[in-house]
């Protein structure tokens, strides 16, 4: 598996007990973040740019290693602005 390549993936964010994880029309995505994730954002629909990869913290599982996550109506109140 490639880890330096770069990955984009949208959907609604969502956590168990253990772990945050993005629903994606194609299929369910685990999430690590180095970062605290905002709790207004689970259940919203957000973008997540990272690289797929194996965190230290779960060895053996691969997971989207979030650079960033964004919420879609921040986004659209940012370009709603712009224009």
């Amino acid at each position: 598996m490639n880890t330096n390549q770069t990955t984009i993936a949208h959907g609604t964010l969502g956590v168990d007990t253990d772990t945050y994880f993005l629903i994606t029309p194609q299929q369910m995505l685990l999430i690590d973040a180095a970062f605290n994730i905002e709790n207004a954002l689970i259940g919203q629909h957000v973008s997540v740019i990272g690289k797929k990869g194996v965190p230290s913290n779960a060895p053996g599982i691969t997971k989207l290693l979030a650079d960033r996550i964004i919420g879609h109506k921040s986004i659209a109140i940012r370009a709603f602005d712009i224009f």
